[in-house]
């Protein structure tokens, strides 16, 4: 019987119902993730909160990318969209819960990964 861990991809909870690895990896900067806080505070307090908190504990690394984060109606209930690129961070969620759960780690400090629950 063969060993049905996959040990490449990261541990994401909830488990995803979809994930697309890229291979590659960079670094979140503190003013990314303090950008997306601000832009979940007018819909999604509680995310925005929980950024902030993790942007406290991040290094600060040079320059920041594109940050955008909306509401995304196509996704199911607590669902969200999550891609970090070289010039992007974007969050698209369903609403508030979905918000939180993209921004709780492992999700947002796994950057190869691009999500969707």
């Amino acid at each position: 019987m063969k060993d049905s861990t996959v040990s490449n991809r990261p541990a994401l909870l909830p488990a995803p119902r979809r994930n697309v690895l890229t291979g590659a990896s960079r670094t979140i900067s503190a003013d990314e993730v303090s950008a997306l806080a601000d832009a979940l505070r007018p819909w999604a307090p509680h995310a925005a909160r929980r950024a902030a908190e993790l942007a406290a504990r991040l290094a600060p690394a040079g320059g920041a990318s594109a940050v955008t984060a909306a509401t995304d109606t196509t996704l199911d209930a607590e669902g969200y969209y999550l891609a970090v690129t070289d010039d992007a961070l974007t969050l698209r969620a369903a609403d508030a819960p979905g918000a939180y759960w993209a921004v709780t780690p492992p999700a947002l400090t796994s950057t190869s990964v691009r999500r969707m629950r």
